[in-house]
């Protein structure tokens, strides 16, 4: 029996050698077992070298993608929207849309309730995965097929989850009877705009985008990430 079935079915590829998967998702807390798989010596014994490895991967995707589709961006420009979706909290929110703590097999001596709430966990299994994907794939279009989950599953994915994140920040602000306000600033070369969150006239982040919108949607995930429980006033 397939135990990854409706992972593959999701992003419509099926691994060749489910031990790559398994690996993937073997937490350090469950039973110690040596993972030897092609195309290395010594793949480890719990997810953790393959989450080494598949962040380092997703950076060097990122950076390339932005590479060749954004000319006219600049190093900072570059740099921040990287960012945008390497964060934890953008990957936390990829693996949350995967379900990928579903799969992952933990040790009795761990809090499944903890390990199921941690934001590091979630986004830690984005990384394992994809590395795992991408031995698993080794004879079929490596890079071809880790960029198309890149594509599809995280670089996609920021454009819904910068909506939550302005929808949550109206929210949070009007509990506490206080109203953000944007302030736009825009460049000629590259064209784009800078965003200033202000509460109370006093500015609480900054956010960049091609547009208005983009620029607005990331300053509120910024400020979301800064303070994730509750504002620093009230």
């Amino acid at each position: 029996m397939n135990d990854f079935a409706p992972l593959e079915k999701q992003i419509g590829y099926h691994f060749r050698n489910q031990s790559w998967l398994e690996l993937a998702f073997h937490h350090s807390s469950h039973e110690n077992r040596v993972f030897v798989l092609p195309g290395t010596p010594f793949a480890g014994e719990n997810f953790e070298r393959l989450e080494f490895l598949g962040d380092s991967l997703l950076n060097f995707i990122t950076a390339l993608f932005l590479f060749e589709n954004y000319p006219h961006k600049t190093e900072g420009e570059l740099t921040l929207q990287r960012s945008m979706w390497v964060n934890n909290h953008h990957l936390a929110k990829v693996g949350e849309n995967l379900n990928l703590l579903a799969y992952m097999r933990f040790g009795k001596s761990l809090n499944q309730q903890t390990a199921q709430k941690s934001k590091k966990n979630k986004s830690a299994l984005v990384e394992s995965f994809l590395a795992a994907l991408y031995f698993d794939s080794v004879e079929q279009h490596q890079w071809e097929v880790v960029k198309k989950f890149c594509h599809q599953f995280i670089f996609q994915a920021s454009t819904t989850q910068h909506f939550l994140a302005s929808k949550l920040l109206n929210e949070k602000l009007h509990k506490i009877g206080k109203k953000g306000e944007f302030i736009f600033q825009q460049k000629v070369e590259p064209p784009s705009y800078s965003a200033f969150l202000l509460v109370d006239g006093i500015k609480q982040a900054e956010g960049w985008g091609f547009s208005k919108k983009e620029a607005k949607q990331q300053a509120a995930q910024i400020f979301l990430e800064k303070f994730p429980f509750s504002p620093p006033f009230g």
